[in-house]
């Protein structure tokens, strides 16, 4: 992945206890992105943290027909384990599942 991405980013390791590493690629102040990301929602830059899944479609090209139900799948796991692990942290989790895939795709890559 990180030969896919821009080269801008820093890949730093964040760990959380009890669960896998996440990588921090960037900071800064990202409340209009995210709003515009998540099809002008106002909630979306209210949040302290923002999450995306990105997976390269291209994966899917030629392959099983079920495979790009398979990606929705495995972004949706991912999103309950986020939940759960926001719940037991004593914090609260939403998910905005209306977001703009080139926005995300432009600045990730």
């Amino acid at each position: 992945m990180r030969q896919a991405f821009h080269a801008k980013f820093r890949w730093e390791v964040q760990r959380i206890p009890h669960s896998a590493p996440l990588y921090r690629l960037g900071g800064g102040d990202l409340r209009d992105f995210a709003r515009t990301l998540s099809c002008q929602q106002d909630i979306a830059p209210t949040v302290p943290s923002a999450w995306g899944c990105w997976h390269g479609l291209n994966r899917c090209a030629g392959t099983r027909s079920c495979c790009y139900r398979e990606l929705f799948w495995e972004a949706g796991m991912i999103g309950q384990a986020l939940y759960l692990a926001a719940e037991a942290a004593g914090v609260r989790g939403t998910g905005i599942d209306c977001y703009f895939d080139d926005v995300l795709h432009d600045a990730l890559v």
